[in-house]
């Protein structure tokens, strides 16, 4: 992870400056297009040097001392700097495409030297395979009503709320993280962040991925307290002055940790929501079933041990069912369903009612009255009586 030349304010080695409040002579400019990772090369100018951001990412390597290289200092260049003189330092790529505009003073040529070890862009070690590049790491506060636009609009980016609460304006939707909360934000669009508590801290991560992942994009989730503890020790790592090989190599793994356990997160979320898929399913087809052979039987006195039975399911999973589909328990609906049907016997057959209380399994004229009555607040007689009416 590196931090970005913009937020480095007091540093020996390059300041960082807004472009639009500097008029830049650009005739001895030149355009460098970066297409290497690593190199053994470095520069050195005896007058001040300045360099704009143009495309894509570009790592700036600097350093005071080229023979020490715990002394090299790794910032993404952000914006404009102007190295200061006597300097080593060399840009090399983070992304397929960059570019940086080189501005040395009129005539001043820079010196060259080449050291006997490599250094890199990225934070590979020999032997390890990264999936997920974090490109920068920010643990920033925002205050209340203040406002971020996104620093790195052509670049994944995993938003983490450490703490208090803020609104995330995305794709003319306003979403609201509050703590612990995290967000996958898709490249090449267009966010900015506003605070709404008193104060709010967050990580903002930009990374590439070197594998075909959908990322659950603008949706909110929650951390877990495995990922909790991992980026609070990243944090505190990170709040180090400076980082030997091993403590990077440290956060380079919590961070693939991070990533990979917010996925695996993901892929349970995934395999829950389609095994409740599959489930509501199956009970739908078992009530469709159950549904089509009560209507089918209805001069039957079906019970709900027969039910059971026949369609190999529990007391408890048959009420269920019923209470899910219909709000009712199998008996209501049964008894329901015999009520219906002998309205329409009444209205269309030429059956008595103790015809039509026996064929529908009521046992007496006098049991099938009564549920008549509870059921449509008329007798079964006076119902009939409509019909002629």
């Amino acid at each position: 992870m590196f931090r970005l030349t913009n937020q480095v304010s007091q540093n020996p080695l390059f300041t960082a400056f807004d472009i639009e409040k500097n008029k830049l002579n650009h005739v001895n400019g030149r355009l460098m297009v970066l297409n290497k990772a690593k190199s053994q090369i470095l520069f050195r100018f005896d007058h001040p040097v300045n360099l704009i951001e143009d495309k894509g990412l570009a790592l700036l390597v600097i350093t005071d001392n080229p023979h020490d290289p715990s002394s090299f200092r790794k910032y993404i260049l952000k914006g404009a700097v102007q190295i200061r003189p006597g300097n080593y330092f060399n840009i090399l790529a983070l992304s397929q495409t960059s570019q940086v505009l080189l501005l040395p003073q009129q005539k001043d040529h820079p010196q060259q030297i080449k050291l006997d070890f490599i250094f890199a862009s990225n934070m590979d070690f020999e032997g390890q395979v990264h999936y997920f590049m974090p490109l920068s790491m920010t643990y920033e506060f925002i205050r209340e009503n203040e406002s971020l636009v996104n620093p790195f609009p052509n670049f994944w980016h995993l938003l983490i709320l450490d703490h208090g609460q803020i609104t995330l304006k995305h794709n003319q939707m306003n979403l609201s993280l509050n703590d612990s909360q995290y967000v996958f934000l898709p490249p090449n669009q267009d966010y900015n962040l506003l605070g709404v508590s008193k104060q709010s801290s967050y990580i903002l991560l930009p990374f590439t991925s070197k594998i075909d992942y959908h990322f659950d994009s603008g949706k909110i989730l929650t951390l877990n307290q495995v990922n909790k503890d991992l980026i609070q020790e990243i944090i505190d790592l990170l709040a180090l002055s400076a980082l030997d090989y091993l403590q990077k190599a440290k956060v380079f793994a919590l961070f693939q940790l991070v990533f990979i356990n917010l996925i695996s997160n993901k892929n349970e979320r995934q395999i829950l929501n389609n095994t409740t898929k599959m489930k509501e399913k199956s009970d739908n087809k078992a009530f469709e079933l159950m549904d089509t052979y009560i209507k089918q039987n209805l001069d039957k006195n079906i019970q709900v041990a027969d039910l059971a039975n026949l369609f190999k399911l529990s007391r408890s999973t048959l009420q269920q069912l019923f209470n899910t589909y219909v709000n009712m328990t199998p008996k209501q609906y049964i008894n329901h369903l015999r009520l219906s049907e002998s309205k329409r016997l009444i209205r269309e057959s030429t059956l008595s009612l103790s015809e039509i209380a026996l064929q529908l399994g009521f046992g007496s004229i006098q049991y099938f009255s009564r549920a008549f009555s509870h059921e449509f607040g008329m007798s079964p007689s006076a119902y009939a009586k409509q019909k002629f009416q």
